[in-house]
C-alpha cells in the first residue's frame, strides 16, 4: 500500500513538472509600479556597465476597462498569439492598466487618483494617470508605447489583430521607428534646400 502511494505521488509530480515544462508561452503582464521599477533598475545597471547588462526595455501599456468588449476580445485572441507574445516579452515591460482602477498611483513625486472610485450609480471615474497618458482622449482599448526613459512615443486606439499588433510591437521595440524618423527629417531638409535653391534661381 505504501509503495503504491509513493508511485502515485511520483507520477502526479512528474505530470505536474511535465505540464509546467510544456506550458504555452504567455505575456508576463505587470502593474504600472512593477514596470517602472523594473525599467529603472535595468536602466541604472545598463548605465553602470553596458557590456555586462542589457539595455532597458520599453513600456507597453494596454489601457482598458472591465466593461470594454474589444479589450476582452483581444485578451482572448490577439494577446494569445505566438508572434505577439514573443515580440511583447522581447521588447517590453507589458502593463495591464485599468483606466478606472480605484487605487492611487504615485509617480514622479505626484499622486494620481481616481476622483470617483466607488460611485453609487453609474461607472467609476477615470484614473488621472490614464487621462494624462491619453491626453483625455478616452478610447478603449488604447495602447501606449513609452521609450526606455518613460517618454511617450505613440498611442494606438482600438482593436488590433495579430498582424497589426505584432507589427506595432516590432516597429517600436526594434527601434525601426528611429530609422523612419531620421529618413523623414533628411527628406525634409533636402526639400528645404531644394526650395531655397529654386528661390535663388528665380531671383
Amino acid at each position: 500500500m505504501l509503495k503504491s502511494t509513493f508511485l502515485i505521488t511520483c507520477l502526479v509530480a512528474t505530470s505536474m513538472v511535465s505540464s509546467q515544462d510544456t506550458a504555452p508561452p504567455h505575456i508576463a503582464w505587470m502593474t504600472w509600479d512593477e514596470a517602472v521599477a523594473a525599467q529603472k533598475v535595468d536602466r541604472e545597471n545598463y548605465l553602470k556597465d553596458k557590456k555586462a547588462n542589457p539595455p532597458p526595455k520599453k513600456i507597453f501599456l494596454d489601457v482598458y476597462t472591465t466593461w470594454c468588449g474589444p479589450c476582452k476580445k483581444m485578451d482572448a485572441s490577439t494577446f494569445k498569439k505566438p508572434s505577439v507574445i514573443q515580440a511583447m516579452n522581447a521588447y517590453y515591460y507589458p502593463v495591464k492598466f485599468n483606466a478606472e482602477q480605484p487605487d492611487p498611483i504615485t509617480y514622479n513625486n505626484h499622486t494620481f487618483i481616481n476622483p470617483n472610485p466607488n460611485p453609487v450609480k453609474g461607472r467609476r471615474g477615470v484614473h488621472q494617470l490614464a487621462a494624462s497618458i491619453l491626453d483625455n482622449q478616452l478610447f478603449y482599448p488604447s495602447f501606449v508605447v513609452m521609450d526606455e526613459n518613460m517618454n511617450r512615443l505613440v498611442v494606438h486606439k482600438g482593436y488590433k489583430g495579430e498582424l497589426v499588433m505584432s507589427g506595432i510591437l516590432a516597429y517600436y521595440g526594434s527601434n525601426e521607428y528611429l530609422k523612419y524618423k531620421e529618413a523623414v527629417l533628411k527628406q525634409s531638409e533636402q526639400l528645404k534646400v531644394k526650395a531655397a535653391s529654386n528661390q535663388i534661381n528665380k531671383q
